[in-house]
């Protein structure tokens, strides 16, 4: 993952002031919630979990990156994290109460996106909950934020820009979950409605 080499220390300071009321949304949730096993995946910086470590819950991440698990692994406070491969996590199954991701499956192929979706299903207990971030553009969302947007992941290029594009294309995350065995329990938007939270709950057969 050589692509954050050297935005990792950046990625904070540019984009934090943005990205904050998504953080405390999360925070809010897991207040309410009580979660006791938190997973992060693709969890970058730790900055999320750096969070919820200030108000006393303990989560551990996991990312691809060093360059980002670098800056995960300095500071006041530290964010519990370790290198791995999102479509292929070695954790046992059902290990965690809630499972979350954040802007980091629309840079994905659709393939591992999907094999992603699949790894966080496994991973979450049976009654436990999952959130996922990320860009959901329609005639709803403001044009500005879209136009914004395409402008920043065009500047991103490459093959995240190219999985960016697709990801627009095939539908985003309706389309990735279109199989999930989930329970949206709230959505919420942000970025004049370009970016959704979903916060989601896996049931058990028999409640579905």
């Amino acid at each position: 993952m050589q692509e954050y080499h050297y935005s990792a220390r950046l990625y904070d300071p540019l984009l934090s002031h943005w990205i904050h009321p998504i953080r405390s949304r999360i925070s809010a949730i897991v207040k309410r919630n009580e979660y006791h096993h938190i997973l992060d995946v693709c969890c970058g910086t730790g900055a999320q979990l750096k969070i919820l470590k200030e108000e006393g819950f303990e989560g551990k991440g996991i990312d691809l990156s060093d360059a980002m698990l670098e800056v995960a692994g300095r500071g006041p406070v530290v964010a519990d994290c370790i290198q791995g491969d999102a479509t292929d996590m070695l954790f046992r199954d059902q290990s965690f109460d809630l499972v979350s991701i954040t802007f980091a499956l629309h840079e994905k192929n659709r393939q591992s996106a999907q094999k992603i979706i699949e790894e966080m299903l496994r991973l979450t207990m049976v009654g436990g909950d999952i959130i996922i971030v990320d860009y959901d553009l329609s005639d709803r969302s403001s044009k500005l934020y879209k136009t914004l947007i395409y402008l920043i992941e065009r500047i991103a290029g490459g093959e995240h820009y190219r999985n960016f594009i697709a990801y627009m294309k095939y539908g985003g995350l309706p389309t990735l979950l279109a199989e999930a065995d989930l329970k949206e329990l709230h959505r919420y938007y942000f970025g004049g409605k370009s970016v959704v939270l979903l916060h989601l709950r896996k049931m058990a057969q028999r409640d579905q």
